[in-house]
């Protein structure tokens, strides 16, 4: 699997900027924003929730009973800020599968890991702590997708299904602008021989860098950018924030960082009128 992989910590690309609207940081990609697309990826900072989910939790609050009334005021704050909050929100229960679901209508959709709206319907979101979130625009007719890709849905292919109903409704993939939000970096993702295997089963095996031992360390980042370029999106189009969630506990949640006692950050994004 070539030479020995030396880990280092990235800073956030040129391509995103951060943002603080009434108090809310968030991160955005300039060329979707753009491209005339509304969209946001969260940060887990200027919420009300507290330790360990401090502070902008934006876990889905029907996960979460007990902490419903503050998780939706969260999602509201967060929404309130980007301006999406009279557009609505439509979800899903994230699986680490690769299901593309296509809501029409606010709320929670069904379970599956990819969304695709249409002009005029929902802003469409997806939830994380390390994962990888990508949120595509389709210049030519408002269409988007937001997708969830943990290891087990790169190496499903979440990412390709979700491009590819995005083509089998119109969209050209050479037209499309990607960006992909904060996730844990390689040099935090330590893994064992069975997600290297998964990784070289799925043509990723670049990807699995090996350790000093009989781990590997795996770079969702570039695995996810690695299949969007395969499906037909120029490298221009193809925008990573390189933000490593483990890296920055003040910044970001991190499910590995913070053996699972953590938030979840939210990213949304609203297909173009």
């Amino acid at each position: 699997m070539g030479a020995l992989f030396i880990p280092m910590i990235r800073r956030m690309h040129s391509s995103f900027r951060e943002r603080t609207i009434d108090g809310v940081t968030y991160l955005e990609c300039t060329p979707l924003r753009d491209a005339g697309f509304v969209h946001a990826f969260s940060t887990r900072q200027s919420g009300e929730s507290v330790e360990p989910f401090d502070s902008l939790d934006l876990q889905r609050p029907g996960a979460s009973p007990e902490r419903r009334e503050e998780l939706e005021r969260n999602t509201r704050r967060f929404l309130d800020a980007i301006g999406l909050t009279d557009r609505g929100l439509a979800d899903a229960q994230q699986v680490h599968g690769k299901l593309v679901l296509e809501p029409s209508a606010c709320g929670l959709c069904g379970a599956g890991d990819a969304l695709v709206a249409e002009s005029g319907g929902p802003a469409i979101g997806v939830r994380s702590a390390d994962c990888v979130t990508v949120l595509v625009g389709d210049p030519s007719t408002g269409r988007v997708a937001s997708i969830h890709a943990g290891w087990r849905g790169v190496v499903a292919g979440v990412v390709g299904a979700a491009i590819r109903t995005m083509s089998e409704r119109g969209s050209k993939p050479r037209e499309l602008v990607a960006a992909v939000g904060p996730a844990i970096s390689a040099a935090r993702f330590e893994v064992g021989p069975e997600v290297v295997s998964a990784f070289v089963a799925a043509d990723l095996a670049e990807c699995a860098m090996p350790t000093a031992g009989a781990k590997a360390f795996a770079d969702l980042e570039k695995a996810v950018c690695l299949q969007i370029a395969r499906e037909g999106l120029p490298a221009t189009s193809i925008h990573a924030c390189g933000c490593c969630t483990a890296a920055e506990p003040a910044r970001f949640f991190s499910h590995r960082r913070d053996a699972g006692l953590t938030g979840r950050m939210l990213s949304v994004i609203a297909p173009r009128d």
